[in-house]
């Protein structure tokens, strides 16, 4: 895995998705991904795998799990944005 990749990232200040990775104290990773609505409140979703997942090494069963969690933390974002603007998706 690539140091810089593990290096702790800060939530941007746009709406779009902003990730960090982190090792755990197993030895596995932990991605955390944020949005910020409308509002500008920051909303964060966590991905945590174990050692034992990673060296499974089912590369595209990680990326799904992390795609569905971006997904769903847009989903989740999405929805406090219409409600903040009266409308219902």
């Amino acid at each position: 895995m690539n140091p810089r990749h593990l290096q702790p990232r800060r939530p941007r200040n746009d709406r779009d998705v902003t990730w960090s990775k982190a090792r755990t104290l197993d030895g596995g990773v932990a991605w955390m991904l944020w949005r910020r609505d409308c509002r500008n409140a920051l909303h964060l979703f966590h991905v945590a795998l174990t050692r034992e997942q990673l060296d499974m090494g089912i590369e595209s069963w990680t990326a799904s799990r992390i795609r569905d969690a971006k997904r769903q933390l847009r989903d989740f974002v999405d929805e406090i944005d219409l409600a903040a603007m009266g409308e219902t998706a």
